[in-house]
């Protein structure tokens, strides 16, 4: 499998440019996207935020600010618990290092 670009903060001496197989690309994304999720969750507080800021009082709009919120931080926590959980379990279910 052919990559069009390296992948960030795998290998910092050399660049990647081939994956040999499923679990090497999957032990790649696997921490890009529990970081994403972290991302989008703290994009979300913000905005929330802002909705709450930006309300003018409104109990509706403050509502759905806080929902907002409270919904992005129930994702983050799911997210790092998965996390936990895996890396309790089996530390190779996080590197997909493991031996079938």
């Amino acid at each position: 499998m052919e990559l069009l670009a390296p992948l960030p903060n795998v290998n910092q001496t050399a660049p990647q440019t081939q994956v040999g197989s499923l679990t090497e690309y999957l032990s790649f994304i696997f921490p890009l996207a529990i970081g994403l999720a972290a991302t989008l969750a703290i994009l979300m507080i913000v905005i929330g935020g802002v909705q709450i800021i930006f309300s003018g009082g409104s109990a509706g709009k403050v509502a759905d600010g806080k929902r907002r919120i409270t919904e992005a931080i129930w994702g983050l926590i799911l997210a790092l618990a998965a996390y936990l959980i895996l890396y309790t379990i089996n530390p190779d279910l996080i590197s997909l290092k493991f031996i079938l």
